[in-house]
């Protein structure tokens, strides 16, 4: 489980990331855009970047990235 990969503040900062970058999106609440988003936010965690500003920025690139195809 991924809290037992990272402690609470971690773990918060990666809830709110994702809330926040999914909730600015149209389609933010499907499953598949929230995986996306998702992914990039715990890759970037697991990078040891776990600011919420790192952790934002880890998502909104992450739909950047599959908005442009690259």
């Amino acid at each position: 489980m991924i809290e037992d990969d990272f402690d609470s503040r971690t773990v918060a900062n990666m809830t709110v990331a994702l809330e926040k970058v999914c909730g600015g999106l149209r389609d933010g609440q499907h499953h598949v855009v929230r995986a996306r988003v998702a992914e990039a936010i715990l890759a970037c965690a697991r990078d040891g970047r776990r600011s919420l500003g790192d952790l934002e920025e880890a998502g909104r690139r992450a739909v950047r990235l599959d908005s442009t195809g690259a």
